[in-house]
Formats: C-alpha cells, sequence, structure tokens
C-alpha cells in the first residue's frame, strides 16, 4: 500500500537569491531545508539567481516596477509603497504553494510592498521567521541609523534623508514607523532572530518585542579551501557602498597613518569620493564594485582586513576573511566584537592610531602556521551547517 508523505514547505524572501551576503545566506538556508526533504523555494527581487537543482525560484516583479517603486522613495517620499502589483502576484504565488514557513530577510531595496505582504502573513496559516540583518524592521525608514537623534522621538522630523534608502523628501518617516508598528502587531505567528545578540537586544526593546526573540549568528557560504599562505604584504578594506557610517572619512588617514611598504587595497561603491590613489602617501589601489567570489579572491591575498565602520550589526565580511585564514583589525562599535574577540588574529582598537599599531602587528608577525589556527577556529564557529541546522529546528518546533 503506498504512503504519502506529506512534505513541508519553506520559502525565503529577500532581495537577492546568492548574490551578496544575505541572498547567499537565504539560497544556503534553503539547500540545507531541501537536503532534510522540504520544498524550499527562494524569492527575489534583484539579480539573477544561481542555477540551483535542489531550489525553486521565484523573481519578485521587473526592473521597470523597482525603478518606479526607487523614484516614489527617492523623489516622492513614499515610505516602501511601491511595486504593489508585483507584491499582488507573489501573494497570488504564496496561497498556492500554500507554505508551513515563509523566512524574511532584507525586505528594503525597492521591490516589495511591505505592508501588503505582512497584511497577508498575519492571516495566513505559516510560521514567519524575520531574520534582522539590520535595523530597518525598527525606524521609520533607514537600515542603517546609527546614532540617529530622531529615533527616540519615533523618526519624525528625519534629519538624515541621505541615509539608506535614502529620499529628497523626508517627512513621512514618523507615519511609516507607526504603520510598522501596527502591521507587525498583527503578525500572531512570527519569530524575530538577530544574527547579534546586540541586534536582538534592540529588537526585544522595540515594537518587536511583543514577539519571540532569539540570536542566530550568521555562517558563512563562503567555499572553504586551505589558507592561502606567504600574503601580500597589504590590507584590504570593503564595502559595498562607502558611506561615513562605513568610515570612508577615515581612509585617507589610515593611509597616512600607514607605513610606506603596506600597501591598501579598497573595494566598493564611492570610495574615489573620498580618496583617490594621486593623494595617497603609500601604495593604494581602489576598485569600484567587484562580484563577490573576486571579493573573496582578494581576501585570501591579503595580509589583513580593515574594518573602519562606525555602525555593524555583525559583519560578515569579518567572518568571510576569518574562515579563510585572514586576520581582521577593527574599530570597535556596536556588534564588531561578538563571537571573534577571542579568535586568534582579530584586533579591535577604540581610535584610529592605535588600530594602525594593531594593523602593523598583525601584518609583520602573522605567520602560516597563525593562519591555518585562525581558520580552524572561525569555520568551527561560524559553520553554515550549524547555522542552518539551528533555522531548521526554528522551522520545524512550530
Amino acid at each position: 500500500m503506498n504512503k504519502f508523505v506529506l512534505v513541508k514547505t519553506v520559502i525565503h524572501i529577500s532581495v537577492s537569491a546568492g548574490a551578496e551576503t544575505t541572498g547567499a545566506l537565504a539560497l544556503s538556508l534553503a539547500r540545507h531545508a531541501a537536503a532534510n526533504g522540504w520544498k524550499a523555494v527562494v524569492a527575489y527581487g534583484r539579480a539573477q539567481a544561481p542555477a540551483v537543482p535542489d531550489v525553486e525560484f521565484y523573481h519578485i516583479g521587473s526592473l521597470a516596477e523597482q525603478a518606479s517603486h526607487l523614484l516614489k522613495r527617492r523623489i516622492l517620499g513614499a515610505a516602501a509603497r511601491g511595486s504593489r502589483h508585483a507584491t499582488a502576484r507573489l501573494i497570488k504565488f504564496l496561497k498556492k504553494l500554500n507554505p508551513d514557513v515563509v523566512h524574511l530577510h532584507n525586505l528594503h531595496g525597492y521591490f516589495l510592498d511591505v505592508q501588503m505582504l505582512l497584511e497577508y502573513l498575519a492571516h495566513s496559516r505559516a510560521h514567519v521567521v524575520f531574520t534582522l540583518h539590520d535595523r530597518w524592521a525598527t525606524t521609520g525608514r533607514c537600515a542603517i541609523p546609527g546614532d540617529c537623534p530622531a529615533l527616540e522621538a519615533g523618526c519624525t522630523a528625519c534629519p538624515c534623508p541621505d541615509r539608506y534608502p535614502a529620499t529628497r523628501r523626508p517627512g513621512s518617516e514618523g507615519t511609516a514607523l507607526q504603520r510598522k508598528i501596527s502591521t507587525f502587531s498583527k503578525l500572531s505567528n512570527l519569530t524575530v532572530v538577530g544574527v547579534s545578540d546586540w541586534i536582538s537586544a534592540l529588537a526585544r526593546a522595540s515594537h518587536l518585542g511583543i514577539h519571540p526573540v532569539l540570536t542566530i549568528p550568521n555562517g558563512t557560504a563562503v567555499p572553504l579551501t586551505e589558507p592561502q599562505l606567504h600574503r601580500e604584504k597589504k590590507i584590504l578594506l570593503v564595502a559595498h557602498k562607502w558611506t561615513r557610517e562605513k568610515g570612508a572619512d577615515r581612509l585617507r588617514r589610515l593611509r597616512q597613518l600607514l607605513p610606506q611598504d603596506i600597501g591598501m587595497e579598497i573595494i566598493g561603491r564611492n570610495a574615489d569620493s573620498f580618496i583617490t590613489a594621486g593623494d595617497c602617501c603609500g601604495p593604494c589601489v581602489i576598485h569600484g564594485h567587484l562580484p563577490h567570489a573576486q571579493v573573496i579572491k582578494e581576501m585570501e591575498q591579503a595580509a589583513a582586513l580593515v574594518i573602519l565602520s562606525r555602525h555593524e550589526s555583525f559583519s560578515m565580511t569579518k567572518i568571510e576573511a576569518l574562515v579563510q585564514g585572514t586576520p581582521v583589525a577593527a574599530l570597535d562599535c556596536e556588534g564588531i566584537r561578538e563571537g571573534v574577540e577571542d579568535i586568534p588574529g582579530v584586533a579591535i582598537a577604540e581610535d584610529l592610531e592605535t588600530l594602525v599599531r594593531k594593523i602593523i602587528t598583525l601584518v609583520e608577525e602573522t605567520t602560516d602556521k597563525d593562519r591555518n589556527v585562525i581558520a580552524t577556529v572561525a569555520r568551527n564557529r561560524f559553520s553554515i551547517q550549524t547555522m542552518s541546522q539551528r533555522y531548521l529546528h526554528l522551522y520545524t518546533k512550530n
């Protein structure tokens, strides 16, 4: 007699699928679920989905819809209310799919009407998991608000319209935050996951605190090879886009403080607005945006990764470096210490001058044996399998 096996379904909703950090994490979680007998789907807004046989993909919207959404945000200040037709089609797809778990990642990025999606999910049978990679869910607009003075006042009179997602017409942030508070409160089936204890604590203290909140640190999906030994005598700095929050205004001073024999390589959009090779007193190579695979190759060759950020919820870049045996030097901020402070090859400083002294030590004194130890400790601690198994347990306990 045939026995029918009930297959559970999980769908991840993310701005990308496999490209960049959050998209890669969503894809890794989907593949782990599929390997454990689940039907796994990734719904994404931008970039192209990779060819992965065990995961289905659903592309949300079109370039034209996303461009229209972006203009509404930038020019009119509309708060994540674009892409309504794309969101309606996604909801229709969700009704047909009837998933057991809907796992939300970054929802900003001009590809969703977030309120419309959440209102549907509030009435669905699915267990909703929302991973906080940043602070967007608890602000009126910003993903990384830093120490913005308007936060405590409910995001009224926004003083930082240029922070992502940027707008030329601020003023709707207070209303947008109240809308988020109201909409998230309707979700009785929501579990919030912070990628660090720091961001989980902020979530508990916010309107999200009415829901269960736990911490699951990110694991890395970087293909693991033997750590490259005998590195070039250079440091690497990486950002998707260089801003003051990422420490862009500190780049020139860092180059001035570094010895001439230590090279400096910068990856990310907008870096040349803050520093150019011509005004550097030492070797400095400046790239624009590079594909993630190329960034990883540059990490493999660097003597150290340097992080100058003023605000970091966790920083996957530091993990991607450490699992390859690349030491990390960082200015102290928020979630930067979490999970790595006791790992050999991690140096954290309160000011730039002290940081430079620690960078010199890492570059001059880190041995090939040290790099193997760094990689081993980091790979054991930030295994993608460990992270994925914790999420799978979360999926199945509800």
